[in-house]
């Protein structure tokens, strides 16, 4: 184990987490990892959790979460392989099969197995490769399915129950290695919170840039100690000095605190202006200089060893996305990477109506600023190949209003951006509505597929507007890929179905109390909600809804405590 570079995903799970304010997840861990990666993060903000799919896995999952937010389920799923009782696998077989087919170690948990059959624990990203693309283990053929039926298979793992417990009578020399290891990463984190003078108010930046982005990093240094790093990337830029220019006003006159004292790697051209705009927005001096020695010397290196850090980080990520991407192109006969992939699907409700779902990947990577969703205007019952077809015409027709000028031109603005792919979830019917709908637009040339699923509704084909299938499912990136695009495209669409009836179900019990009406029970839920909290309201509380009078107020109080 690379100590360094294991603490620093670790560090960055958290970072993620702690900034993000959202889940982040790392792949299976060693025991070993594991408890390095509890040390690590002892004194984080975020929630830490492990888990390996079941109770007293070895192999565990870790789960930084925000620390307000309940705890998630974790991206892990069970695989069962039953065979034949005759056939002898063991837990290597079943890890050389899988390490064949080009899967990372760290998607894989604990492999479990017993005559006749084995349970493997899986991320959820390469679940969907492993149900379709394993026939065979060795020579002996297998089927695969879905979860487990309890209960799990005991003889691998009594096994390594058995020579952990011998470890631990008798191997004093592994124990040694771990506590080392601990030690050293211990070292690498305490190496990133230097300790200060108890009252120092300092921000430490640096920048630095590759041919393709720049990065600006900040150490915050408050009662003396490190309590928050940050790293912003510019990306399609090589000139440092001139983001360094833009980013420090940028950074502190909208809104961030400005500190008594900034340590930076260089000053901008303009440093004494932006020095008297610093001092008016703290209300009192501010220093902004470079330091030439000494501690804060030594810090605005650490945070310029941070910018590498992350930029490196980010070329390696690009390269892997840019490769993934030049390699979709190749196989979808596209003329060069799709940057911007649209995929739709389509979600009926039980009254008749249909909602469409539209995600963005961007490099690769979901855009989730970009997604949008359609409700139906013109369609009557659920007919999907009418619904892509108004959608869609809704989606060229906002791209041409974004050209003439009507409506915003930039990021914020989605619709203003032309697609290089679209993904429709479904077959050549869907596909060939979709192409109907746009010729004579913008988006008519667009490269435009169907997302094919086979009789147990995984992806199987990507499929053209002919009905001309290209296989994927051989391809392990590209399935993968393409997999999570039409998983998150259905979700995206059904999570608006369901917050939809949820909403309802809500509005429902609250127009059931005599006197609330539709208006009333929506000013509720848009103030408290939840009708949980409506219910644990007080009289004062429920009188701070707009158009509810003290009488009204007093009147749901008592409903509500009545069980009305």
């Amino acid at each position: 184990m690379d100590n360094a570079l294991f603490a620093a995903r670790v560090n960055d799970a958290a970072d993620i987490c702690e900034k993000a304010q959202k889940p982040k997840f790392l792949g299976f861990l060693t025991a070993d990892e594991a408890e390095c990666a509890r040390r690590l993060l002892n004194n984080r903000r975020c929630s830490t959790k492990f888990f390996g799919g079941y109770e007293g896995a070895e192999r565990v999952m870790l789960g930084c979460f925000p620390d307000w937010d309940e705890i998630q389920d974790f991206p892990v799923s069970a695989v069962t392989f039953t065979f034949r009782k005759s056939d002898t696998l063991r837990h290597r077989d079943f890890l050389g099969a899988l390490m064949a087919l080009g899967i990372k170690r760290e998607t894989v948990g604990d492999i479990l197995t017993e005559e006749g059959r084995a349970v493997i624990f899986v991320t959820n990203e390469i679940k969907g490769f492993v149900l379709s693309q394993v026939e065979k283990i060795g020579s002996a053929g297998v089927k695969v399915s879905e979860g487990f039926v309890p209960p799990l298979p005991l003889s691998d793992r009594l096994e390594e129950l058995s020579v952990t417990a011998a470890s631990e009578r008798l191997d004093f020399e592994t124990a040694a290695l771990l506590r080392d290891q601990i030690q050293a990463i211990e070292r690498v984190a305490a190496g990133q919170k230097v300790v200060m003078d108890a009252d120092t108010e300092m921000d430490i930046i640096a920048l630095a840039g590759t041919t393709r982005a720049v990065c600006a990093a900040v150490l915050r240094y408050r009662d003396g100690r490190l309590t928050d790093k940050r790293e912003f990337m510019f990306h399609d830029t090589t000139d440092i000095d001139a983001v360094r220019e833009e980013f420090l006003p940028q950074y502190y006159l909208n809104g961030e605190t400005v500190p008594k004292t900034i340590a930076v790697d260089a000053l901008p051209p303009d440093a004494e202006a932006l020095n008297e705009a610093l001092a008016q927005a703290r209300g009192t001096k501010v220093e902004l200089y470079v330091p030439q020695r000494g501690d804060v010397a030594k810090l605005v290196t650490m945070a310029y060893t941070n910018a590498v850090e992350r930029l490196g980080r980010e070329s390696g990520r690009y390269t892997r996305e840019q490769k993934l991407l030049e390699e979709a192109a190749q196989v979808l006969g596209l003329k060069a990477p799709p940057r911007v992939i649209e995929s739709y699907d389509i979600s009926n409700w039980g009254d008749g109506s249909s909602v469409c779902g539209m995600v963005v990947f961007m490099d690769g990577k979901p855009h989730r600023s970009g997604y949008r969703r359609f409700k139906m205007k013109t369609v009557a019952g659920t007919d999907d190949y009418a619904s892509l077809a108004e959608t869609l015409s809704r989606r060229a027709a906002e791209y041409e209003a974004a050209r003439r000028g009507e409506k915003p031109d930039g990021p914020q603005n989605q619709f203003a951006t032309l697609p290089d792919l679209l993904l429709i979830d479904g077959g050549k019917g869907q596909v060939g509505a979709v192409k109907q709908a746009l010729r004579g637009t913008a988006l008519e040339h667009v490269p435009t597929f169907g997302m094919v699923k086979d009789d147990h509704h995984r992806t199987r084909a990507i499929v053209d507007d002919e009905g001309g299938e290209i296989a994927i499912n051989r391809n392990r990136n590209i399935f993968t890929f393409v997999t999570n695009i039409q998983d998150e495209t259905h979700r995206y669409a059904n999570d608006y179905r369901k917050r939809a009836m949820k909403k309802k179900s809500y509005a429902a019990t609250l127009t059931a109390i005599p006197g609330v009406g539709e208006k009333t029970s929506a000013a509720l839920l848009a103030h408290f909600k939840t009708v949980a909290a409506v219910k644990a309201a007080s009289i004062s509380d429920l009188e701070e809804v707009k158009g509810i009078s003290h009488a009204k107020a007093e009147m749901l109080y008592n409903a509500l405590r009545n069980g009305v």
